[in-house]
């Protein structure tokens, strides 16, 4: 049965596991998508919006009632400021899209790469030299199995450029392999070149056939082009200059709209401007969210999500048990926090111990759910109490950090 895993993908993100699988499920009324706000952008866009209305509603005001403006724009030119804004922001989201998409089609690739290379482990390795020696071919096994599955979380740490993430891989690597992991620059491909040590070593031995040998190798390969596609993305962001000028172009025609429509609109200019901004404003910030799809904004790819997934499709394989909980989503939001067992437990409590069903909270102060991320992200842990029904909106306030 062996020794009871722990989870490596802890509120990992400390922040990012609070929107696991918010993109995930869409099972959503009509109705209610008029309604929601969660997992859409008004929340970093609603003060520009506030702001522009009221722009739009003191240059209506001066215009209906003091005589200002009297001599106003024609709506002509804003007729084709904004259907060329229009083309530009939907090329950049095209673009930003692009980016994303191309980014979870990395994801999935990894996530058969790392079946297959688990598969070939176990089945082209042939240990019968190793147990001849004296050691249990299953340790061998478990050992390539656990490194792979700390390369994949070393690999979202890489992509979130959370280098202080390293103790969540002790579970998995040895203490010399954590020591050396801390110098190293680039982390994941270091556990790639120990990996095809590994496999030489086990080549020399007798325990890889000159025939397996290179189709490890070629696993291996296709890992490193899977890492190296998503470090071009994460490199590589949209032109500066391109986004600066799109931000203006979008403010300068929102502040700008009362001016044009207010003779011609009157007393529904602020309704209008409302309107135009939030269209605006709002495919401006989709484009924003999306450019970098490995961060951790609510519409960023899972992949805390994806990590988990495959530490338990590869813990699996190896007949590992209790396994750690698979992520899931409810209405777009998670339904399972699940951390590791406390630190402080002895050991033989950690091995036995099943899977939390859900978060540890108790009530006490309200938070709104943005206030909890960036606390969990500063603080990182649950105060013990009670396991808490699924992870919802209103739950995220009853709970307190620590």
């Amino acid at each position: 049965m062996g020794r009871s895993p722990q989870p490596l993908v802890r509120v990992d993100d400390r922040l990012g596991a609070l929107h696991i699988g918010r993109m995930i499920l869409r099972e959503a009324s009509w109705l209610s998508l008029l309604v929601s706000t969660r997992g859409t952008v008004l929340s970093r866009i609603w003060l520009r919006i506030v702001l522009i209305t009221l722009v739009a509603l003191v240059i209506t005001w001066l215009h209906l009632e003091e005589g200002w403006f009297e001599r106003s724009l024609t709506p002509l030119p804003f007729t084709l400021i904004g259907l060329a804004l229009g083309i530009f922001l939907g090329f950049r989201n095209n673009t930003s899209y692009d980016r994303f998409w191309e980014g979870r089609k990395l994801w999935g690739a990894l996530v058969n790469a790392s079946r297959s290379l688990t598969r070939q482990i176990l089945t082209l390795i042939d240990l019968r030299a190793e147990a001849s020696a004296g050691k249990t071919p299953d340790p061998v096994h478990r050992e390539l199995v656990h490194r792979h599955i700390a390369y994949v979380h070393c690999l979202r740490h890489h992509l979130r450029d959370q280098r202080e993430a390293l103790p969540e891989l002790s579970e998995l690597l040895s203490a010399s392999e954590l020591s050396a992991l801390e110098a190293e620059h680039n982390r994941p491909v270091a556990l790639l070149q120990w990996q095809a040590d590994r496999f030489v070593e086990l080549f020399r031995n007798g325990s890889i056939s000159e025939y397996h040998l290179p189709v490890l190798e070629a696993s291996l390969t296709e890992l490193t082009g899977i890492q190296g596609g998503c470090e071009r993305i994460k490199s590589t962001p949209i032109p500066y200059s391109y986004t600066v000028l799109i931000h203006r172009l979008v403010a300068f025609y929102c502040f700008a709209l009362p001016f044009g429509i207010a003779d011609a609109v009157g007393m529904f200019t602020p309704l209008v401007a409302l309107m135009v901004s939030y269209a605006f404003l709002g495919l401006d910030a989709i484009g924003d969210e999306i450019e970098e799809p490995f961060g951790l904004d609510v519409n960023d790819l899972p992949l805390t999500t994806l990590s988990r997934m495959i530490e338990v499709n590869l813990r699996q394989r190896l007949g590992e048990h209790p396994l750690p909980p698979l992520m899931t989503a409810e209405d777009g939001w998670p339904a399972d926090l699940a951390r590791a067992p406390i630190a402080s437990a002895p050991p033989a409590e950690r091995q036995t111990r099943s899977w939390p069903a859900g978060p540890r909270c108790r009530s006490s102060r309200s938070f709104s759910p943005s206030e909890a991320r960036r606390r969990s992200l500063s603080r990182g842990r649950w105060t013990s109490g009670a396991p808490a029904p699924p992870t919802r909106p209103g739950n995220l306030r009853g709970c307190r950090w620590k």
